[in-house]
């Protein structure tokens, strides 16, 4: 939970390549983001975060990658839509 766009981008890599011996890599990527000051927890992130990834961004990494990422976002603060999508082939799918 809460990790950095490159931490995504390793996942991917780790599962993405032919030596994986993997049919369907799967990548799970949540963000839970709180107000600055007020987090819920030690683990949150302020909406306000550079670190964090939108939607589109994710969805866009996921382009021509052979893996699907599921993403959730839970924001307090409304910046962000809050849900779970399925990013494959550069498309996000709402699965909630």
């Amino acid at each position: 939970m809460n990790e950095t766009g490159q931490h995504l981008e390793d996942d991917i890599h780790r599962l993405g390549h032919p030596e994986a011996h993997v049919d369907q890599g799967f990548i799970i990527h949540l963000y839970r983001l709180s107000t600055p000051g007020e987090l819920f927890s030690g683990r949150d992130w302020s909406a306000s975060s550079l670190r964090v990834l939108s939607n589109d961004q994710v969805a866009a990494i996921s382009a021509g990658k052979p893996v699907e990422i599921l993403y959730g976002m839970y924001d307090f603060t409304g910046q962000y839509a809050s849900g779970v999508w399925s990013m494959n082939k550069g498309r996000a799918v709402p699965l909630r």
